[in-house]
């Protein structure tokens, strides 16, 4: 297949520190560029919390095949930060600008002369939608430029819809042809408020997958990965359960290795961890910053315990054994998805913790192998959907057409 020469409009997660958003963004790229002739990809990243030290550098990489668009308008930098630490502020601002009687600062707004920008095919980067807000950028982005239903690629992406969010998002999706969903548990909630032009496609991050670099690896020293979300409980239940893995990991003669994937998001956690780091005498802290940091972290790791879902599918990319710390609807959804019956809540006892990560240990293999099933497929199912919505909207032609 070849591109013809065509512009592409990105609209991906964000560029301040979220190094799993990076890893997906980066992911999509490089599949739309390795399947191309020449193309040129413009990305607007949404919501607005943009770092040009974090930007650049990635967008660098594509040595000006990829440019970025800076967007204008802080001010919804601190809105969108107000809403993720204060549910109140998110609910007043969801009946009050989500249904459109405040609209000062909507996206098109952003765009200086949004008549000159020619987009051939838009692409939605999946990811966590739970904010209305990132909705209401993207969606005003699709009505701006007003391209063909057949040129949007949307998702997948993951929705766990408030009650009072419901009639919002009903109407942004009347909006849209058809959009990809990443998890069972986010499908049957749209289905269940009436949304149904969707279909099941895994995480964009199985784009990345290649099998001839797999390895399944046999470890001669034990090493587990524990990475988690801010939103995890308060300092003392944090504490108390890092405490019970580090002591089930000593039992099994285990090292651990705590790590953050949100550098920005999950800066008070890390921070928290750094005051009680000396506590445990098993456990150390790595900071990655870069996708490149994050893949040669994972390729020292066997297995990976977490509740932030693109820390698991990274960690199985880079081919570890995953734990997931079932605590979040999106994890929940990819155990399901994934058939995966041995996950954590983060209540089990210190004896229920070595016995857990001691069966996966001694079954190591098979829980590899596991994984690398679902990850063809998974690779073959996401990249068959973004090719053949290329097809559709006349971007990719046959090499012999």
């Amino acid at each position: 297949m070849v591109c013809m020469s065509k512009n592409i409009l990105l609209l991906s997660s964000n560029f301040c520190g979220n190094v799993g958003d990076l890893f997906i963004f980066e992911s999509v790229c490089n599949f739309l560029l390795k399947n191309s002739g020449d193309v040129r990809i413009e990305v607007h990243p949404y919501p607005i919390r943009y770092d040009p030290f974090v930007a650049l550098p990635t967008i660098n990489k594509y040595e000006g095949r990829v440019e970025i668009v800076k967007p204008a308008f802080r001010i919804r930098k601190s809105i969108d930060h107000l809403m993720r630490r204060f549910h109140l502020v998110e609910k007043v601002v969801t009946n009050i600008y989500f249904c459109n009687y405040f609209n000062v600062f909507r996206v098109t707004r952003s765009l200086p002369f949004p008549g000159k920008h020619k987009y051939d095919q838009i692409i939605v980067v999946g990811g966590e939608m739970d904010a209305p807000f990132s909705l209401l950028d993207v969606h005003s982005y699709l009505n701006t430029f007003q391209v063909p239903v057949k040129r949007i690629i949307y998702g997948p992406i993951s929705l766990n819809p408030k009650k009072h969010h419901e009639k919002f998002i009903r109407e942004r999706f009347k909006e849209v042809q058809e959009f990809a969903v990443r998890d069972p548990l986010s499908l049957k909630k749209l289905n269940d408020i009436g949304i149904n032009n969707n279909v099941l496609i895994p995480d964009c991050a199985f784009l990345s997958f290649d099998k001839n670099k797999f390895n399944i690896r046999v470890s001669t020293h034990k090493k587990i990965g524990l990475c988690l979300h801010s939103r995890w409980g308060h300092i003392v239940e944090l504490k108390e359960f890092v405490s019970k893995i580090s002591k089930a990991c000593l039992e099994i003669g285990c090292e651990i290795v705590f790590f953050v994937t949100n550098v920005k998001e999950d800066y008070v956690l890390f921070n928290e961890m750094q005051k009680i780091i000396s506590d445990f005498e098993n456990i150390k802290i790595a900071l990655p910053t870069t996708v490149e940091q994050l893949n040669t972290m994972y390729s020292t790791l066997d297995i990976v315990i977490s509740d932030r879902l693109h820390g698991l599918l990274i960690g199985m990319l880079n081919g570890c054994v995953i734990l997931p710390l079932a605590t979040r609807q999106k994890v929940r959804g990819y155990c399901q998805y994934l058939n995966l019956n041995t996950n954590l809540n983060g209540n089990e006892t210190q004896d229920e913790l070595i016995a857990i990560i001691s069966e996966i240990y001694n079954s190591i293999r098979f829980h590899r192998e596991h994984l690398l099933c679902f990850m063809e497929e998974a690779n073959k199912d996401v990249s068959t959907y973004y090719t053949d919505k290329l097809y559709a909207s006349g971007l990719l032609k046959n090499e012999n057409s």
